[in-house]
C-alpha cells in the first residue's frame, strides 16, 4: 500500500468511487472548500497513498446542489412508503425576523422538508408555510399533477409535534381541515364513499335510539343474544332480509310470529342488498333504518 497511486479520473470523468467519497463527506457537513484537502491528507498520512488528481471546489458545489435537489424527492418517497408520519414544526427569530422550519419523522428516519421566513409566528403563518412546502414537494415530484401529489403527501401525516403550544391547537385544526379537503383527490369515488360514511354515522345514531325501544323477554336464555346493539342487529338482520337466510327459513318464521301477535305487527325493518350487507357489516357498522314508526 506504501506509495501506491490511486487513479481517480478515467474516460474523461471522475469515477464513481470519488463521487461516493465526496457525497459522504458533504453529507457529514464538510465544507466544499475542504473536501479535497481532507481526502488527500487522510490517504497520504494514514495510508501513504498518492492521488493523481481530485475534484476541486466547483465539483463539490455541484454535488451539493444535486444532493439538495434529490433530498426532497427522497423525503416524499419515505413519507408515502411510511407506516406513519409525524410532522415537526419549529420557529425562531433572528435579528427581528421570524423563521419557521418543517421536519417529518418516518419509518425510515427523519427528514428536513424546508425552512421559510414568516410574516409572524401565528398558527395561520405556520399553516401557510406548511402548505407552501407541501405544494412545492408535489410540484417537484409530479409537475403535471402537483395538487394531487401534494394531497397524497399531506394525508400521510398521522401526528404532529411542536414546542409552540400557543399555536398548536389552532394549527392542528387547520391541518385537519386541509387534509379533509385533500381526500377527494386521493380516494377514488370519494363522493360515493363519503355518502356511505355519512349513512353509517346516521345508522349508528338510529341504532342507539332503536335499542332503547327493544324489550327482551325474561324467558329468553341469557346467552341467546348479545348486549351489543351492533352485534344484535347483525344477527337479527337474518330475520328481515329476503333471501339472506333462505335455507333456515327464519325470515318466514319471524314474519309469521309478527302476524300472530294481537294486534298483528307489520315488519318495518328495511331490506338490504348484498353489497350493502358486505360493506356495512364488514366495517362493523350495521346499517338499519326504522320506517313508519
Amino acid at each position: 500500500m506504501k506509495n501506491k497511486e490511486i487513479t481517480t479520473f478515467e474516460n474523461g470523468k471522475y469515477n464513481d468511487t470519488v463521487r461516493e467519497v465526496y457525497s459522504v463527506l458533504l453529507a457529514a457537513n464538510v465544507g466544499v472548500k475542504n473536501v479535497e484537502h481532507i481526502v488527500k491528507t487522510v490517504l497520504n498520512k494514514l495510508g501513504g497513498v498518492k492521488i493523481d488528481r481530485l475534484p476541486k471546489k466547483t465539483f463539490a458545489e455541484i454535488m451539493l446542489v444535486e444532493a439538495k435537489a434529490l433530498a426532497p424527492i427522497q423525503s416524499v418517497d419515505a413519507m408515502i412508503n411510511s407506516d406513519a408520519c409525524t410532522l415537526h414544526t419549529d420557529g425562531t427569530k433572528r435579528k427581528g425576523r421570524e423563521y419557521g422550519g418543517l421536519q417529518v419523522g418516518t419509518s425510515s428516519g427523519q427528514y428536513s422538508l424546508g425552512i421559510l421566513e414568516l410574516s409572524q409566528g401565528t398558527a395561520e403563518s405556520f399553516f401557510n408555510m406548511i402548505k407552501t412546502i407541501f405544494t412545492n414537494l408535489g410540484e417537484l415530484t409530479d409537475k403535471e399533477n402537483k395538487n394531487k401529489k401534494a394531497a397524497e403527501i399531506i394525508v400521510t401525516i398521522n401526528n404532529m409535534m411542536t414546542d409552540r403550544h400557543i399555536v398548536n391547537t389552532s394549527l392542528k385544526n387547520l391541518l385537519e381541515k386541509w387534509k379533509s379537503e385533500c381526500l377527494p383527490l386521493v380516494i377514488d369515488n370519494y363522493d360515493t364513499f363519503n355518502a356511505d360514511m355519512k349513512k353509517r354515522s346516521q345508522a349508528e345514531a338510529a341504532l342507539k335510539e332503536w335499542a332503547k325501544t327493544i324489550i327482551v323477554s325474561d324467558t329468553l336464555p341469557s346467552d341467546s343474544f348479545s348486549h351489543s346493539t351492533p352485534d344484535f342487529i347483525r344477527a337479527s338482520t337474518k330475520l328481515c332480509v329476503p333471501g339472506a337466510d333462505h335455507k333456515s327459513g327464519y325470515g318466514l318464521l319471524f314474519n309469521s310470529y309478527l302476524e300472530s301477535l294481537t294486534p298483528p305487527i307489520k315488519q318495518n325493518m328495511s331490506t338490504f342488498t348484498d353489497i350493502e350487507l358486505i360493506f356495512y357489516f364488514q366495517w362493523q357498522h350495521p346499517y338499519f333504518i326504522m320506517r313508519n314508526t
